[in-house]
């Protein structure tokens, strides 16, 4: 916090973001721990979020003196995001925190315009008791496209036992649940994030699943809607020529 270890100002909002890669979340364990306590944390504040803004899963939100150090914080993303308020009256010590990054089997907040998700896997098979979120966020305009490259998941009637989900964020309603060896269709969000999850039970275990997403310009995009839940199987049309006048290929940037 500013001004630690003495006392930090009056009035101050401070945001802090801790970024690791895909593949890493955040371990974190508190030094130092000296906020004015009060009922719900009302007046000063630490609040910590699993996540990379404001609207991410709350973890908590400390205050009160050192015998309330928080314990442990462990990320379940790459990101996490730290608010530290304080207001026109008492000041004490604020807090000091180290953090460390540690290997994730599966799962992160994905910003990239294109990538590849694939489930973890012991040796041949995934492994069980998995529950895996991916976010892939675009910027505002955006829309995002999931394309299967590999799919073989434990097969049940209703896909209650092994199976892949995908919300989009403009809902917050899921799709239909994907099991078995048949490909999901080909999907196309309604806003510019998605959540795709990922769960196995304790029993049997298959080879797994790979897709491939991209994050594209809306307004360059036409669509062909075949509707699967809140998404929509994408046929694209560009007003883009591929070639120029010597047929030399040119990039294409969304």
């Amino acid at each position: 916090s500013p001004s630690h270890p003495n006392a930090y100002p009056h009035n101050k909002i401070c945001d802090y973001l801790i970024a690791q890669p895909v593949g890493f979340n955040i371990h974190v364990e508190f030094i130092d721990f000296d906020i004015e306590d009060s009922y719900l944390c009302y007046y000063d504040y630490l609040e910590i979020r699993d996540g990379d803004n404001s609207n991410s899963t709350s973890i908590g939100t400390f205050c009160g003196d050192p015998s309330r150090i928080p314990p442990p914080i462990d990320s379940t993303h790459n990101y996490l995001w730290l608010r530290f308020a304080t207001d026109h009256s008492e000041s004490n010590r604020g807090f000091k925190l180290n953090y460390t990054s540690q290997e994730s089997q599966c799962g992160g907040i994905l910003k990239e315009t294109h990538g590849v998700i694939s489930s973890p896997k012991d040796i041949e098979h995934y492994p069980h008791n998995m529950d895996c979120k991916w976010i892939i966020k675009g910027h505002p305009g955006s829309i995002i496209r999931l394309e299967w490259t590999e799919f073989i998941l434990e097969e049940e009637y209703e896909c209650s036992y092994d199976y892949i989900q995908v919300t989009d964020k403009s809902t917050n309603s899921s799709g239909p649940r994907y099991c078995g060896t048949t490909d999901p269709p080909v999907l196309t969000s309604v806003s510019n994030e998605i959540m795709v999850h990922f769960v196995t039970d304790s029993s049997f275990a298959d080879e797994g699943f790979s897709l491939r997403y991209s994050i594209m310009n809306r307004s360059r995009v036409r669509r062909s809607f075949k509707e699967f839940g809140v998404f929509y199987e994408l046929s694209l049309t560009f007003d883009y020529n591929l070639t120029d006048r010597n047929n030399n290929w040119r990039s294409v940037k969304w």
